[in-house]
């Protein structure tokens, strides 16, 4: 349990190891970025946005991560999971522009290379961390 002065909102997850912030949103997801934000702020720590877009979506859930600086917040949003076989998962954004997220063991870390070595290597890391995701929420066998 958070102590009474802590600023973890009721229905977030602080994991200490990786110094994170894990938190759900619903509706408009540009109020619930904002909300990562002060979140972000107030406890020094990285937050991941996790949100559904739905079973019929071919990417069940979108994730948007807020990296806390010293004097500034830097937002990754949009990202679809991403997983390989022996290689650490990640988080990559739609637009190959952005930045990737890579999940390591102490926490949420920013990566200007993507995970993948070819836009195959994407797809195919894409579809597979749908499928777990679809498989975790809703046991879909595909």
């Amino acid at each position: 349990m958070p102590s009474e002065t802590s600023h973890l909102p009721p229905g977030c997850l602080y994991l200490p190891r990786g110094n994170c912030v894990l938190a759900a949103a619903d509706g408009p997801i540009a109020f619930a970025l904002l909300a990562a934000d002060l979140v972000a702020r107030k406890m020094e720590a990285d937050v991941l946005l996790v949100s559904l877009r739905g079973k019929d979506d071919p990417h069940p859930i979108r994730f948007d991560v807020v990296f806390r600086a010293t004097d500034r917040t830097e937002h990754c949003q949009n990202l679809l999971f991403w997983t390989m076989r022996r290689r650490a998962p990640a988080f990559v954004p739609n637009d190959s522009r952005h930045r990737a997220v890579v999940l390591g063991r102490s926490g949420l870390i920013p990566s200007d290379p993507m995970p993948f070595t070819s836009p195959v290597d994407r797809m195919a890391g894409i579809a597979c961390g749908s499928a777990e995701l679809r498989r975790v929420i809703w046991g879909d066998d595909g």
